[in-house]
């Protein structure tokens, strides 16, 4: 896992614009794909993402549609269903030919 203080200097270093991707990722010791997932904000700080995922939740529980719970829409657990049922899906459906 890559330190946050790694992933902050890739944003500043990319903020001052005088270095392309490849010499940041040369510098900081990461690859340019992580450099470009951090540019493209594809690679978000665990602080980012509790924000926004908090950002997204309502501020009082109502009953999902789906599954009948009491819950913080959207529903947690009915997309936690949905993606394992996907998952399932997929290793029946095995490797392509």
């Amino acid at each position: 896992m890559i330190p946050l203080e790694t992933v902050l200097e890739i944003k500043r270093l990319l903020a001052e614009g005088r270095l392309s991707q490849g010499e940041i990722a040369q510098k900081v010791g990461v690859s340019r794909t992580f450099v470009n997932f951090v540019h493209r904000g594809r690679l978000r700080t665990p602080l980012e993402a509790r924000i926004k995922d908090d950002s997204e939740r309502e501020s009082v529980p109502r009953r999902c549609p789906d599954c009948g719970a009491l819950v913080y829409m959207p529903c947690i657990a009915c997309r936690t269903r949905a993606y394992m049922a996907q998952q399932r899906a997929r290793q029946k459906l095995g490797p392509e030919s």
